[in-house]
């Protein structure tokens, strides 16, 4: 039943991703409105971020969930190589992973699949939300188990 836990770490930390990243990405596009001198309430910035779970962020999911489990097997065999590095192969490994998603989309779609990922603040952004996901699999995903001998 070991497979039931890493699933539900990889699911907990495809949503950590996707709910911290569909937020991030919609208080840049906000920034922007603000920088031409729009002026965006409280509650307005939640009512953007409510719409966009429910609209970008099933998407956006859908491609974290692909690349997440791309991430997460290179990192659990790298962490069979290197134990002791389990936290950081996985912080890494969310973190690059979503680069290069990012990175991907740019030279396949013809336009900017993310608005937010226009400017390098916002990749890293999003980025690091990668990167904190892949710390809360590495804390809550059993750990591989050993060998005997």
């Amino acid at each position: 039943m070991r497979w039931i836990s890493v699933l539900l770490a990889w699911s907990l930390a495809v949503v950590t991703a996707v709910l911290l990243g569909s937020a991030l990405q919609t208080q840049f596009n906000l920034a922007n409105l603000v920088a031409l001198d729009v002026p965006i309430s409280l509650m307005q910035r939640l009512e953007a971020i409510w719409h966009d779970w429910q609209n970008f962020a099933p998407i956006y999911a859908i491609l974290i969930a692909i690349t997440f489990l791309i991430a997460w097997l290179v990192a659990g065999s790298l962490n069979r190589i290197w134990p002791e590095w389990r936290t950081p192969l996985f912080v890494l490994a969310g973190g690059l992973s979503i680069w290069a998603l990012l990175v991907i989309m740019k030279g396949v779609l013809p336009i900017t699949g993310i608005a937010a990922t226009r400017t390098g603040a916002g990749v890293l952004a999003l980025s690091v939300a990668g990167a904190l996901a892949g710390w809360l699999y590495a804390s809550i995903a059993p750990r591989p188990e050993r060998s005997a001998g």
